[in-house]
Parts: C-alpha cells; sequence; structure tokens
C-alpha cells in the first residue's frame, strides 16, 4: 500500500485564491505526477492487479478578512503578553482556519464561561468578526471536534481566525500571500454551500460507473481498509459497499 499526499493546488489557493493559472498549472502538476505513477504500474506489470483512488480531505473558501480573537482576550487582560509571547492566559483562542477553539483554562469557573459567552454574543454582533455561529462545549463534542474546548466559533464566509493578538481584523489584499494572510482557506464546517471534496476510485475491486451522490470524510478509512482486508471497527464511518464488487 501506498500513500501519497499531494500539497500543490492546496498551497497555491491559499497563496493566491480559489482559481486562476496558479490553480490551473498546480492541477496539471497533479495529473503529470498520477500519470507517473500509473506509468510506472503499467511498466511494472501491477496496475490491472493495483486499486487506485483519489481524493482531497477539505475544498476551500475565498477570504478576505482574517479576524484575531486573542486580541480582544488581551485587551480583556485574559492574556498576558511578555516579549512578544503569551506566558499566562484565562482564556485563550486557537484557530483551525474556518472556526476557532476558545478555551478557558479554569473549567470550574463558572462565572468566567458566562461572561466570555456573553462576549463571544457581542463580537457576534459586530460584522468586523465575522462569526457566524458559537457552540458550547456539549455541541463541539457533538460535533466530533476538540471536547477540551470550552466554546467554538464558526466563521462566516470570507473570514478566518489566527492566533495572534496585536490586531483585532485584517483585510485580504493582492500583496498578501503568506499562510498569514491566506487569499482560500478551510477549517469551516462541512454544511457551508460549495464547499466539498471528490472521492474516485479505479481498480478490481472497484464497480465501474457507481456514482455516490452523497458521503462524508469519515466514510473514507472504513472503505480504504476494506479494500486491504482490514476493518476500522471503532471508526465512526462506513464502508461505501455499492463501490465495491
Amino acid at each position: 500500500m501506498t500513500l501519497v499526499h499531494f500539497t500543490d493546488v492546496d498551497t497555491n489557493r491559499h497563496e493566491h485564491g480559489m482559481y486562476g493559472k496558479e490553480i490551473s498549472d498546480a492541477l496539471k502538476r497533479h495529473d503529470k505526477r498520477l500519470g507517473e505513477i500509473i506509468d510506472t504500474l503499467k511498466e511494472i506489470g501491477e496496475y490491472e492487479n493495483t486499486n487506485i483512488l483519489l481524493l482531497g480531505d477539505h475544498s476551500q473558501i475565498q477570504t478576505h478578512t482574517v479576524v484575531y480573537p486573542n486580541y480582544i482576550f488581551r485587551r480583556k487582560k485574559y492574556i498576558k503578553i511578555k516579549e512578544g509571547n503569551i506566558v499566562d492566559w484565562k482564556v485563550l483562542a486557537r484557530h483551525c482556519d474556518g472556526s476557532c477553539y476558545i478555551y478557558i483554562k479554569d473549567e470550574n469557573n463558572m462565572a468566567l464561561k458566562q461572561e466570555v459567552f456573553e462576549l463571544l454574543e457581542k463580537m457576534k454582533k459586530d460584522k468586523r468578526a465575522g462569526i457566524e455561529q458559537i457552540f458550547t462545549n456539549e455541541e463541539i463534542i457533538q460535533l466530533g471536534a476538540d471536547g477540551n474546548a470550552t466554546f467554538m466559533i464558526e466563521a462566516k464566509e470570507g473570514f478566518y481566525y489566527q492566533d495572534e493578538f496585536d490586531v483585532y481584523t485584517k483585510e485580504i489584499t493582492d500583496e498578501d500571500g503568506n499562510f498569514h494572510e491566506m487569499k482560500a482557506t478551510h477549517g469551516y464546517l462541512p454544511t457551508k454551500p460549495n464547499y466539498t471534496t471528490f472521492f474516485y476510485g479505479i481498480g478490481p475491486d472497484i464497480k465501474e460507473g457507481v456514482e455516490i451522490e452523497d458521503m462524508c470524510l469519515v466514510d473514507e478509512g472504513p472503505t480504504m481498509a476494506k479494500l486491504v482486508g482490514c476493518q476500522l471497527k471503532e471508526a465512526d464511518g462506513r464502508v461505501l459497499e455499492e463501490m465495491l464488487k
């Protein structure tokens, strides 16, 4: 079994946005790399015996504004800064780009939890913060996200979050092009519109012409495991039996 992770399109979308010549060129390079793998399998006589799966782990969304929740937490004196670094904290944001975890160090401080929740509600009303939804710990666990977080915020389309604390927001401009100022990114809820990826398969154990209209990323692991003769008994997803011979 060989696993290959191509990051060319992902990297270029972060830097240049969802579409354009850079993305088309990256897709062509991906196509060339896949072709080299297929040619190698044919040269060694294993192409007809090999199942090949192509998949994406996420899509991306075009961005226009990056938001730094720790800027607000710093102003509220939840975070202590020394020589440009966080040295102590009561409340801390940790980004997932399209979403952001909010941690409260003292889990038993109910007054602080309520204070932070009200602060997030206030931020949600501020268009600059780009908050679409606020999730409690119970809701975070139901989503399958980090159960250690007290809250999680989901960004509106076009916004994303980072961890720095010197400014509240920053507009993404054409001059930007680094991973602190990304023109497209991921980490949003999969319920966002037009925010899907792909899953293709070909090989001796895969049926031809089968179209799966709807599936989840967690279905990929159990399906791939079955193709190599294993089971992932504790996995959340299902085996895509309809595509397998």
